[in-house]
């Protein structure tokens, strides 16, 4: 049986660039405009919260009780993050679901290329959470799916090893339409779904201190394949607005749409103010 790496050659990678420092402009002409998925194992190595975020200072600063799922099937438990890690399931995958409190924002700061035109607006306090801390051991992860609005998003990983599964964006709306097809159940003994499924996805393994970058009209899926813990941010700025705004338009809600249009407006009035 074929190991995980092995399957892998017989994919497309994504991008992967070990550019140091990244500034805005690079990623925005390189990866940005044209929504292409990259990891950046270079960049972003020495983020101070590689370091700071150790368990016991999570544990005393996530208190709250996180809704916390179970991929044995059975109801979601509400944990915070010292009792998740005391939690003898092995199936549980730790998130985050409210804003981060202010401790542990102040903790880091979003890089520039990734800057939030929703979080960062003057125009009223962000509703919507855009920030959140994931935890799980081997065979933990995320469903295939789309970011919320359609935003782009940034996930640095801290401790562990994650796979990532991206399509490109000319496949959504065939994903769209069968979901459960582009699906993948991990198995540590038997990796061959990677590679049987409709569409092949780009692919990556994601080591601590890689930081990922996924367009918001990308299908994805992540596996850990060891515990791991990351942060992830959604985003919404001059690489993305029309996307979000045509999620927005699909929406049919013309409150959230009219919001939506004076951020995108407030953003780019900031960008001319800045040059």
């Amino acid at each position: 049986m074929q190991n995980l790496t092995d399957l892998l050659r017989q994919t497309t990678g994504v991008a992967t660039d070990d550019i140091a420092p990244l500034t805005k402009k690079y990623f925005n002409d390189t990866y940005g405009y044209a929504g292409k998925p990259v990891n950046f194992t270079h960049a972003f190595q020495e983020m101070q919260i590689k370091t700071k975020w150790t368990q016991e200072y999570l544990s005393a600063t996530l208190v709250k009780k996180e809704k916390v799922e179970n991929d044995e099937g059975s109801a979601p438990l509400f944990l915070s993050y010292a009792d998740y890690l005391n939690s003898p399931s092995a199936g549980l995958y730790f998130k985050t679901s409210g804003f981060l409190n202010p401790e542990i924002k102040n903790d880091y700061k979003t890089p520039e290329p990734f800057n939030c035109w929703y979080a960062g607006t003057k125009l009223a306090p962000p509703k919507t959470n855009l920030s959140w801390i994931y935890a799980g051991n081997a065979g933990t992860g995320s469903q295939i799916h789309r970011d919320v609005w359609w935003s782009s998003a940034w996930n640095y990983l801290l401790r562990g090893k994650k796979l990532w599964l991206i399509y490109p964006a000319i496949y959504s709306e065939a994903i769209k339409k069968d979901l459960s097809a582009y699906q993948i159940v991990p198995d540590q003994n038997d990796w061959s779904n990677v590679i049987n499924l409709p569409y092949k996805p780009l692919t990556c393994i994601q080591n601590a201190g890689d930081m990922i970058f996924v367009p918001g009209d990308c299908y994805h899926q992540v596996i850990n394949l060891e515990w791991s813990l990351s942060l992830t941010e959604n985003f919404i700025n001059e690489t993305n607005y029309d996307l979000v705004r045509n999620y927005f338009r699909n929406d049919n809600d013309r409150n959230n749409l009219s919001k939506i249009e004076m951020i995108i407006k407030e953003g780019f009035i900031e960008m001319e103010t800045q040059k």
